[in-house]
C-alpha cells in the first residue's frame, strides 16, 4: 500500500517523508504538508488494505499444512491487512486533497503536524 492522494488536487501523485515532513511530490512540483500549507485536517475513515493474492497464497498453504481447516486460518490471517488512514486536507490556498496514509506514517504526520 502506498501513501498517495486518492482524490481532489494532486489526485494520484505519491506522498513521500522527505526531511521529517511528508510531501506530495509531482514531475515539477512539490507540497510540503505541514501548517505553513495546510489549513484544516481530520480523519475521514480508517480502513484495511487485504491482498487478494495474499489471502489465496495463505489459505494454500494453511491447507497445504493443516487441511481445509488450515485453509480457512490461513485465508483469515491475511484479513488482519495493514491498517491505513484516509485524510481529509485543506490547503491555505484553497486547494483540496484526500489523501491514505499507513498507520505508521500517520503517527508521524501527526507528530509533525503538531
Amino acid at each position: 500500500m502506498a501513501n498517495k492522494v486518492i482524490y481532489g488536487d494532486y489526485k494520484d501523485y505519491p506522498i513521500i517523508l522527505e526531511n521529517n515532513f511528508f510531501t506530495i511530490k509531482g514531475w515539477d512540483f512539490k507540497v510540503v504538508l505541514n501548517s505553513e500549507t495546510i489549513s484544516s485536517w481530520k480523519i475521514s475513515s480508517e480502513k484495511r488494505s487485504v491482498s487478494a493474492f495474499s489471502m489465496v497464497g495463505r489459505g494454500f498453504l494453511g491447507g497445504i499444512v493443516l487441511g481445509p481447516i488450515g485453509a480457512s486460518i490461513g485465508a483469515f490471517s491475511a484479513l488482519k491487512g495493514q491498517k491505513e488512514k484516509v485524510i481529509q486536507i485543506v490547503f491555505k490556498d484553497g486547494k483540496k486533497a484526500l489523501i491514505t496514509l499507513n498507520n505508521d506514517d500517520y503517527i508521524k504526520f501527526q507528530f509533525y503536524m503538531s
